[in-house]
């Protein structure tokens, strides 16, 4: 579980944190309980930043039948 979440978390830095001009502006984290990321993101950008979000914490590997997925 724990390198699923660093993978996801490798994965949020690379896709929203890096692209964002000012990223703590938009969205920031919070903490982590066992196996969740939480984050406090803006209401205008929950459109923009939930889908990119649940990409980035979605996790398949090629010799896995199905993938880990994510729930809000």
């Amino acid at each position: 579980g724990a390198d699923i979440l660093s993978m996801a978390f490798v994965k949020l830095w690379k896709k929203i944190y890096l692209q964002l001009e000012h990223p703590e502006d938009y969205i920031r984290f919070n903490l982590t309980v066992h196996d969740e990321i939480d984050f406090y993101v803006r209401n205008e950008c929950l459109s923009i930043l939930v889908p990119m979000i649940i990409d980035c914490m979605t996790t398949q590997m090629s010799d896995w039948p199905f993938p880990i997925i994510v729930g809000l």
